[in-house]
């Protein structure tokens, strides 16, 4: 089920522009959800894309959010780490390919 997943993101390697796609809605799912207790659009969309790349999360998740808001940021977190798992090898093997 998780392979088949993956399989059909990157259309089984022979696409960058789906994995891209993806990620930049995942991005924009999160981004909306953060908004509401952010400052400003900004502010979620920073936090959204920190939280997916999984560089910022530590900043993130203070040990004083809600169960709730710790449940989003998780959220984010795995998808965002299954978006890098499947975006990288698929950009890797697309750069390097000898033609």
């Amino acid at each position: 089920m998780i392979l088949n997943a993956a399989g059909s993101v990157n259309a089984w390697g022979r696409s960058v522009v789906r994995p891209s796609l993806i990620g930049a809605a995942i991005v924009a799912f999160f981004t909306i959800a953060y908004a509401p207790t952010a400052k400003d659009w900004l502010n979620a969309f920073i936090k959204a894309v920190e939280i997916t790349l999984l560089v910022g999360y530590t900043n993130h998740s203070p040990a004083s959010l809600s169960t709730g808001a710790h449940f989003l940021v998780l959220a984010n977190m795995i998808a965002g780490l299954f978006w890098y798992v499947v975006f990288i090898p698929t950009l890797i093997n697309r750069v390097s390919r000898v033609r």
